[in-house]
């Protein structure tokens, strides 16, 4: 019996051919990991990624999203968009964070919605088209150090606000006059680290 199963085991792995082998990883093959995008090239900093909008449409959708919530006062959607802690960005960006509790009350306090009425949109309050979009790195200076929780690689928007905008926004949205900043955190789940 022991002879019979032996050999059915045997005649099994015989008919069975080995994997072909790969062919040999050359220049040609992609690298196994695609750094982050890059507006400017750095000669002799390794490799770059090639960024065709380097995430900036998708930051600006997000960042107009939340400014849409803000105008009508969905805190669900704001909670969803904003991260933990939000950096000040505004007159200027500082070390200095709030946490999203402290934003949420803020932006939904009545006494700082007055400016905004029942029928304003987000075209009636920003200059849409003129929204820009640049990295964080870009932006600062060259050897400035960036506050805590913020990366070079993070999207900095900067909104132009209307006439009716800047009265409005500015209540809700401290330091926000003729133009505000957003800066998003890309990837996966992606959020709003500054304002």
């Amino acid at each position: 019996m022991r002879l019979v199963f032996l050999g059915a085991l045997l005649a099994g792995c015989a008919g069975t051919a080995p994997a072909p082998a790969l062919p040999p990883v050359t220049d040609a093959d992609p690298l196994p990991h695609t750094p982050p995008p890059a507006e400017r090239v750095m000669v002799g900093r390794g490799p770059t990624g090639l960024a065709m909008s380097g995430g900036f449409d998708e930051a600006r959708a997000l960042g107009l999203r939340f400014l849409e919530a803000v105008i009508a006062g969905q805190r669900d959607e704001m909670d969803r968009l904003l991260a933990e802690r939000v950096a000040l960005t505004q007159p200027r960006l500082t070390a200095a964070t709030r946490s999203r509790t402290e934003v949420l009350q803020s932006v939904l306090a009545p006494a700082r919605r007055r400016g905004v009425q029942s029928t304003a949109t987000l075209e009636s309050l920003v200059a849409v088209d003129l929204v820009r979009a640049t990295t964080l790195g870009a932006e600062s200076e060259p050897n400035q150090r960036l506050p805590h929780g913020l990366d070079a690689d993070d999207v900095v928007l900067t909104i132009p606000l209307t006439n009716d905008g800047q009265r409005a926004l500015r209540m809700m949205l401290p330091g926000w006059r003729s133009t505000g900043k957003i800066i998003v955190r890309g990837g996966a789940s992606p959020r709003i680290v500054g304002l």
